[in-house]
């Protein structure tokens, strides 16, 4: 399964560049207390990291996926998979049992404030049956994070908490690889 975890970080992040919000107090500037920016070096010896992978598609050059230890949350177990690009550290995607969300959502909401944007969408499976997902965003000037009921499944949601710089990076590098697919079709 951990195989699966690390294909979904560069796509949970890649959707959209974020819109900052105006006042958020509660903006972090670390992630367990290391800060976003710290080289790989020193970040490798602060947190157990394991399955430290490059990344293994061409448009992810410079970056370095690693599992962490995982840890509990409000009695949910919470899986994290941080991620480097350039060895500096950008983010990390977090993973736990869907059911659990109403229990971390109470963490996220006590951490970080009200978020600046709910969204709500229908997720239907092969079968026809519907499920409503929540998604939580918070915008700040220089991080941003998000929680989803579903992530990658129906059974697994997801946290994501990642430098806007980095998202951005992504943004402008998706829309090219569009172009140019867009271009050849």
């Amino acid at each position: 399964m951990k195989p699966l975890l690390l294909l979904l970080v560069p796509l949970a992040v890649a959707v959209r560049a974020p819109t900052p919000s105006p006042v958020w107090d509660k903006e972090p500037t670390a992630y367990k207390k290391i800060p976003f920016g710290t080289p790989y070096a020193e970040f490798e010896g602060q947190i157990l990291l394991t399955g430290c992978k490059p990344a293994t598609r061409d448009h992810e050059p410079g970056q370095r996926t690693c599992e962490g230890s995982g840890f509990q949350a409000n009695g949910v177990s919470v899986d994290d998979v941080f991620l480097f690009q350039d060895d500096s550290f950008v983010g990390v995607s977090l993973f736990f049992a869907a059911e659990d969300y109403e229990k971390l959502r109470e963490v996220f909401l006590v951490k970080y404030g009200e978020p600046a944007r709910l969204e709500t969408t229908r997720v239907t499976t092969r079968t026809g049956t519907r499920f409503d997902d929540e998604i939580l965003h918070w915008d700040g000037r220089k991080v941003t994070v998000s929680l989803e009921r579903y992530g990658d499944s129906l059974e697994r949601g997801s946290a994501t908490i990642f430098l806007n710089s980095y998202l951005e990076q992504q943004d402008k590098q998706r829309q090219e690889r569009l172009k140019k697919e867009a271009e050849t079709f």
